[in-house]
């Protein structure tokens, strides 16, 4: 449930840049949900997703997985993604991470033709405002819900197109016991997850 009264759920997301992570203490520092990097481009599965996965479940943290799209990959990369996806079946909904400089005019129709075989209507378009203004002002891309990567003191993200966001990735550089390096930190724009049922 998507609330706009400040009420919003701690996250984080991770990859193996996080090295091995302590999600017993992740989990006590009050971390409620994460998103775990699963693949990238064409063959790239992260080496620390099976880890990742088993640890956020061991401790009942519902996770969802993302997908960086990788522009001169193209199509190739689906089953690239589905096979993960397959393979680790998450909680909540995907993430498409879509990096600044990732797309170009060129191959916009790609991201579009990835999400429309590869996410559902409640899975997620995660980029920056400057990526969101720049090439993803397609109406198709604001029909999915927005992850905004956005790191600033104000109360509240900048969405650009979209009109709200579900999820918000306000650092990059937060500090979580359990793990050794700087994190994203996230929230969840509600009062309770959108878990897949």
């Amino acid at each position: 449930m998507a609330v706009t009264d400040g009420v919003r759920v701690p996250g984080i997301d991770v990859s193996h840049y996080q090295g091995t992570v302590n999600w017993a203490k992740v989990k006590a520092a009050g971390i409620r949900f994460a998103y775990i990097k699963a693949t990238q481009g064409a063959d790239f599965r992260d080496p620390q997703l099976s880890a990742n996965v088993a640890g956020a479940t061991a401790q009942a943290i519902p996770f969802g997985l993302y997908h960086v799209f990788v522009a001169n990959a193209g199509l190739v990369q689906i089953s690239n993604w589905l096979k993960a996806k397959a393979a680790f079946p998450s909680q909540l909904p995907a993430w498409l991470d879509i990096e600044p400089g990732a797309l170009t005019e060129e191959t916009v129709g790609d991201a579009l033709a990835f999400l429309g075989e590869c996410f559902e209507k409640t899975d997620c378009v995660y980029c920056s405002p400057s990526t969101a203004q720049g090439l993803l002002n397609d109406p198709v891309f604001q029909t999915y819900p927005l992850a905004i990567a956005h790191y600033t003191d104000a109360p509240s993200p900048n969405t650009v197109l979209w009109t709200s966001w579900e999820f918000w990735q306000h650092s990059a550089s937060g500090i979580v016991d359990g793990i050794s390096r700087p994190v994203d930190l996230d929230w969840f724009n509600g009062d309770s997850l959108p878990l897949k049922v």
